[in-house]
């Protein structure tokens, strides 16, 4: 009798146990594509203005305003952008904000470069109530937009084939890779990207330029 009740509670051990990992299995399984092809597809377009605002030509500016400060201008109102927390904004609706940790230094802080010996100005910054943009002053005399050392995108725009996303591992329920073809300057490749489930919902945890 002992031991039948021995046994009895080994499996039922075993049972619990059986359950728990199939449990938390399923709770990190990833979503099935067709459930976030929708959310991966906005994202990627919606980061396109996103990039450029940070890494390419930038907000546009109105010489019409004055800047208090030399090698600013200000943003044009109608950017619709009127102070950092503006841009912020906007970029943390596409992509995390892990991911945005570092860029926000340089671009709203600036830095010193140790290699290069020089001091990166911030690219946007706030004062008497205009957003001002960072023009460097070798490009006031030329042309800003093809000079401009914060425009590392330059004019190529990077494009993808949406019917091309395969999800990878490592993926989770709240974390995906997947790897989508891509083309830019002519050349097309196979990259990978992730995007992150966040409190306010899907978020690109990789860059997309």
């Amino acid at each position: 009798m002992k031991k039948t009740k021995l046994i009895a509670r080994i499996l039922l051990a075993l049972m619990l146990v059986s359950c728990f990992v199939c449990a938390a299995s399923s709770c990190s399984r990833p979503p099935e594509l067709s459930e976030i092809r929708g959310e991966i597809e906005t994202l990627i377009a919606e980061s396109q203005n996103i990039n450029s605002i940070l890494f390419g030509k930038g907000l546009d500016t109105d010489d019409r305003l004055e800047s208090p400060f030399e090698n600013y201008k200000c943003v044009a109102f109608d950017t619709g952008f009127f102070s950092v927390d503006d841009i912020k904004e906007a970029a943390e609706k596409v992509y995390t904000k892990e991911y945005l940790e570092p860029i926000y230094e340089v671009t709203f802080t600036g830095k010193y470069d140790s290699v290069a010996g020089s001091i990166i100005r911030a690219r946007y910054m706030d004062s008497e109530g205009y957003l001002l943009k960072h023009i460097p002053v070798a490009d006031v005399a030329v042309d800003e937009e093809k000079e401009d050392p914060n425009n590392i995108l330059g004019d190529e725009t990077r494009t993808y084939d949406f019917s091309t996303i395969v999800i990878t591992k490592p993926s989770r329920a709240d974390y995906v890779t997947f790897e989508i073809m891509s083309s830019k300057k002519g050349k097309s490749e196979k990259l990978t990207l992730a995007i992150a489930l966040t409190p306010d919902g899907w978020r690109l945890d990789y860059p997309t330029y």
